[in-house]
């Protein structure tokens, strides 16, 4: 019931077993991150370390492209290829990679919800002890070289997460392990 309750969801029944603990309203997006910042204030007083939470952003990176788009592409990189002289193998690589899609894909709509989040995030780490947000992204993310709009999506897309993530923001060279911001893994 708590559970379903912290999911957003309320359980038949369940209304009035949740007014017993002191829980009155759902958890919405109005009162959602005061809910979250009071957890992580709350969990070090029962002997808990803190919150750690997982956002897996690459299904938002990839914009679903619509068949007759995708055939016109694929028709292109591989009259391109041909004209290259192309070997055959890298012809029907052409073909296998225009064919896959990820399982799932978000609107541009979502899409700039998520990263205005990811910003708010930012801007409000403060507001949330003992709490580490791990984004799970692909290096293709900050690449602004590798960036094709037409397929993949990037940070540059927003401006304000843009220059909170941007290079200019950080070392280039080392990672500061104690900032509010830490890029890990392998660049080279």
């Amino acid at each position: 019931m708590l559970l379903a309750w912290l999911g957003g969801r309320t359980m038949p029944g369940a209304a009035a077993a949740l007014k017993r603990i002191g829980i009155y309203e759902r958890v919405q997006q109005a009162n959602a991150r005061h809910l979250l910042a009071s957890f992580c204030h709350w969990l070090p007083k029962t002997g808990h370390s803190g919150l750690v939470v997982t956002l897996d952003f690459r299904p938002y990176e990839y914009r679903r492209t619509p068949p007759a788009a995708k055939i016109k592409q694929q028709n292109k990189r591989v009259r391109e290829a041909v004209e290259r002289g192309g070997s055959q193998d890298a012809i029907a690589a052409i073909i296998a990679d225009s064919e896959w899609e990820p399982p799932v894909s978000y609107s541009d709509a979502a899409y700039m919800q998520m990263l205005t989040l990811i910003r708010r995030f930012i801007d409000e780490i403060d507001w949330l002890e003992s709490f580490l947000l791990v984004i799970l992204t692909t290096p293709q993310f900050y690449d602004s070289k590798a960036f094709n709009p037409a397929v993949k999506r990037c940070y540059f897309d927003y401006d304000a997460l843009q220059t909170r993530i941007g290079l200019e923001v950080h070392d280039a060279r080392r990672p500061n392990p104690c900032a509010a911001l830490s890029h890990l893994g392998a660049d080279e």
